[in-house]
């Protein structure tokens, strides 16, 4: 099977968005060789790629709406050129174009739709093209308030095995302690990321507070809404790290946080990129117990606890001493390369 990805997401990217677009650009280039193609926006940071790829130039600041048409026209010229009759888009108004000209569209559904267009023209197309949702949630939501007839694929999102193959934990503790300048006899409790209220902030705060004694390191960014008290002085933030040194400190943490609070505005439907490189980790995970979150995260994986402050503190304390949790199972079901290898099947 020939397939084009068609997008108007900038890929490569820092957001979440542009990194989950690339990481199935890459698996799907890898099963499909030269039968997979991507079209999407040129970018300033273009590196070199293993399958064959159209981006196209054009000025950003023109309206969404016209850049996915020409997004879409060019699609058309390059799919029509090498014989590609089936496409893949995250993109509703691109895989309504694909379908009525006559394509095979396998379109990924990543929230409940918020404008009119959008969610007029899922309706339209929802019957009639693959759709492929992120959490089980998401599907029940779409399957409910759309009456689809045909059946949905489940495709959680995942992680490059690779990455961490060759990470010792010794290693990465050492490392991890070094760069926060925290000495190897205290425990680091690690959150990676964006860190703003919806997503726990005041949470890691508090529990900060109550655990004098343990070391909260954040490496990214936190929301200056947080920040116009002082912090505690046993929560340190530093600046985004590359990728592989992040991998690296997550394995040498102690505890890896996932705090997001329902005032997140996807809580019930999302699939958090993080949650599974968290995973990969096999370092103990202490996330919120609610939304999608617990299709992958359950008390036999992780250490889940109801977004209060007294839980939170409590649970990291209980994942402190206890023994970390075996993830081989999960492990094994969430790679990008089987999530690819579900959606090829499923849209053939």
């Amino acid at each position: 099977m020939k397939l084009a990805y068609i997008t108007s997401i900038l890929s490569p990217g820092n957001d979440a968005q542009s990194i989950q677009v690339g990481a199935m650009w890459q698996s799907f280039g890898e099963i499909l060789q030269d039968d997979f193609f991507v079209i999407s926006p040129k970018t300033k940071k273009q590196k070199s790629l293993k399958y064959k790829t159209c981006k196209v130039p054009f000025t950003l600041n023109l309206p969404r709406t016209l850049r996915m048409l020409i997004i879409a026209l060019t699609g058309v010229f390059v799919t029509k050129k090498h014989g590609v009759k089936t496409i893949y888009t995250r993109d509703i108004l691109i895989a309504t174009i694909f379908y009525y000209l006559g394509y095979k569209v396998g379109y990924e559904i990543h929230k409940p739709f918020e404008t009119t267009s959008g969610k007029t023209l899922f309706k339209l197309v929802s019957n009639k093209i693959k759709i492929v949702a992120i959490s089980q949630a998401l599907k029940d939501f779409v399957v409910n308030k759309y009456n689809i007839s045909n059946d949905v694929l489940v495709a959680h999102d995942g992680y490059f095995p690779k990455k961490f193959l060759d990470i010792n934990k010794l290693v990465a503790s050492n490392a991890l302690h070094q760069f926060t300048n925290i000495s190897l006899d205290k425990k680091i409790v690690l959150y990676t990321g964006l860190l703003n209220e919806n997503r726990g902030g005041k949470l890691v705060i508090e529990a900060a507070k109550k655990l004098s004694h343990i070391s909260f390191v954040l490496i990214g960014r936190i929301d200056p809404l947080l920040i116009k008290n002082d912090l505690p002085n046993n929560l340190i933030v530093f600046s985004s790290q590359s990728q592989d040194k992040i991998y690296q400190y997550m394995v040498g943490a102690d505890v890896l946080l996932l705090p997001y609070t329902k005032k997140l505005k996807t809580w019930k439907y999302h699939s958090a990129l993080k949650m599974f490189e968290y995973l990969a980790t096999k370092t103990p995970i202490v996330f919120s117990d609610i939304g999608s979150t617990k299709e992958v995260l359950n008390n036999k994986n992780g250490y889940p606890f109801l977004p209060y402050v007294d839980e939170i503190s409590t649970v990291i304390s209980e994942a402190l001493i206890n023994e970390p949790k075996k993830v081989e199972v999960d492990l094994k079901k969430y790679t990008w390369s089987r999530r690819s290898e579900n959606i090829i099947s499923f849209i053939k």
